[in-house]
């Protein structure tokens, strides 16, 4: 995964890289963010402990594969009310996951701003 993330950045700095790598589960990391998928991977790569990271539900609904393909990397789907009602009762689901995963010392990683946007400034919090 490292490698990946090579492909797409040259320089990559990472403040408080030792201090991120001590920490252990169960573990809740709020991170912004400004460079959409490869926010999760690029923290959740620098952690020793599992860590998985929520993600828009709906993206899991547009191709078959991209629910296989999002599972097998930690990703665990989010549905919002934007998104319409039909899903939101599978968040009891995430919910759970999330739980189990916090119960076995895994790391939740959570994007609070609900969004992806290239700015130097932190955006709104969202829920759902």
């Amino acid at each position: 995964m490292q490698f990946c993330l090579s492909i797409f950045f040259s320089d990559i700095r990472i403040s408080g890289k030792t201090a991120l790598r001590k920490l252990k589960g169960p573990l809740m990391i709020v991170a912004n963010h400004p460079d959409s998928f490869l926010d999760g991977i690029s923290i959740a790569i620098q952690c020793d402990s599992p860590a998985y990271f929520l993600a828009r539900g709906d993206v899991f609904r547009k191709r078959p594969l991209y629910k296989q393909l999002l599972s097998s990397l930690h990703v665990i789907p989010v549905h919002r009310l934007s998104e319409g009602k039909d899903h939101l009762h599978e968040n009891e689901e995430t919910f759970n996951a999330c739980k189990a995963i916090l119960r076995n010392n895994g790391i939740v990683i959570i994007f609070i701003e609900g969004i992806c946007v290239l700015s130097h400034e932190l955006q709104p919090f969202k829920k759902g």
